[in-house]
């Protein structure tokens, strides 16, 4: 059950919430046992050919973990060793095994591996119903954000959710939603349409570049604000995912503000268990390739993510040892430029599993099939104001206006709220006309 979907926005998600908080089941145990029957059903609605998948992983993690504390040293560690490796052969099933992925296995599984760890820190047994919540609370299930097991368990330690939750979530929720089915969607319509177009150039190719980019980023980080705001409307954390990657300047910084709950994971749980930078340049290398390919292959099974991963371990280790400070004499305008660029040319190869339409891809951006461009106009005139808003929500200005209102006496005026409260409004009203009358576009990342 998608976010964007009829059954999800006027069914599930109303109906849910409203009796959460009409029978004041907020901080008590029953409380917990709703949200986790729930997010089941969430899950269920979804994914019923590998449901038990799900319930199955749960119980023998936490049975693990139950135990694991109550173990010598070297036993736990082997149970926890053996946990982690559980975990990860049913990633590997899932997506080397299977023709389809099950919904959110990528997601679930490294929030399963993440309470292994850090309970490993802790040496709590966490009760059986925080740690449940934790696993499929249903706003974070399918594609994150990657919460820390121990942040979210702590968390639900003084978990006290009040009602006047609901509008600063709805607040994230619903632009996200907006972002979603009026930009993003058609941003990624036109593509296929220039995709399909057998007369495509160079110029053509160049505008599917930019295209996907401004897509990629505004599907996924609309996903990421509405999970952010459904877990706020039940007083629950989740981790902030983006930070405008696209006005990173350089890609190291760029992978400070892009899925930034899935890097901090590979960093913590990955990179710096293998040694990070504490081993001599050599091992350290050796450390940056190892989590990128693994980056890569958690994408995808196909050949293109793993040379999507390389791609940005060989950036980072060339901007590391020898272009940082080329880069950083170069104006701000430039750097975000270049960054930019080539994090574009990485979404190429993100973008075509198959290589032989790979290697079309690039050949025709550097005119193999001719320049083209009478397509690529047509495009601009019939996307034209989709393009430009999606340019200006992925590079900030939206957010920068969003702050400076924040921070201004303004937003505490009453015309002023109303306002904003109409706009609101407005959006979702939107955001629905449009979803009732379109078919259904799944967000991206459910295929991870």
């Amino acid at each position: 059950m998608a976010f964007n979907t009829p059954i999800f926005l006027l069914l599930f998600f109303p109906l849910n919430l409203g009796l959460f908080y009409l029978l004041r089941l907020g901080s008590k145990p029953v409380g917990k046992v709703y949200l986790i029957a729930l997010s089941f059903i969430f899950y269920a609605w979804g994914e019923a050919k590998f449901f038990l998948l799900l319930p199955a992983l749960l119980c023998i993690n936490y049975i693990g973990l139950y135990f694991s504390p109550k173990l010598k040293k070297s036993p736990a560690k082997v149970l926890r060793f053996f946990l982690i490796v559980l975990d990860l052969a049913a990633l590997i099933w899932g997506k080397y095994g299977l023709d389809r992925l099950p919904l959110g296995l990528s997601f679930f599984v490294f929030r399963l591996i993440s309470a292994v760890i850090d309970q490993a820190h802790d040496e709590r047994v966490v009760s059986l119903l925080d740690y449940s919540l934790y696993i499929v609370f249903f706003p974070q299930l399918i594609s994150g954000p990657i919460a820390r097991y121990d942040a979210f368990t702590k968390a639900l330690q003084s978990w006290q959710p009040q009602f006047s939750d609901v509008l600063p979530g709805l607040r994230r929720f619903i632009p996200g939603l907006f972002i979603k089915v009026l930009i993003a969607d058609p941003l990624a319509q036109a593509r296929l349409d220039l995709l399909s177009y057998r007369g495509s150039g160079a110029y053509e190719a160049w505008l599917m570049v930019l295209l996907y980019s401004l897509y990629l980023y505004l599907d996924f980080a609309s996903y990421s604000h509405m999970a952010i705001g459904l877990s706020q409307m039940y007083g629950l954390p989740a981790p902030e995912n983006f930070n405008l990657p696209y006005l990173a300047k350089n890609i190291t910084d760029f992978w400070r503000r892009w899925h930034m709950s899935l890097s901090s994971f590979f960093r913590d749980y990955v990179y710096i268990p293998l040694g990070g930078n504490r081993k001599g340049k050599g091992r350290q290398i050796l450390n940056i390739l190892i989590v990128w390919a693994l980056t890569g292959l958690w994408h995808g099974s196909s050949l293109n993510f793993l040379l999507w991963g390389l791609y940005y371990g060989i950036l980072l280790l060339l901007e590391k040892f020898s272009l940082a400070k080329v880069l950083e004499k170069m104006p701000v305008f430039l750097q975000r430029l270049l960054t930019f660029f080539l994090v574009s040319m990485g979404w190429v190869l993100f973008a075509f599993p198959k290589k032989t339409e790979l290697f079309d891809f690039v050949a025709r951006l550097f005119g193999s099939k001719g320049a083209g461009g009478s397509y690529a106009l047509y495009t601009l005139l019939n996307y034209g104001l989709v393009l430009v808003l999606g340019l200006i929500l992925a590079f900030g200005l939206g957010k920068k206006l969003q702050d400076s209102y924040r921070n201004s006496s303004l937003s505490q005026k009453k015309p002023i709220r109303a306002i904003r409260f109409v706009l609101t409004a407005g959006l979702f009203i939107l955001s629905m006309a449009y979803i009732i009358d379109q078919s259904f576009a799944s967000f991206l990342y459910f295929q991870f």
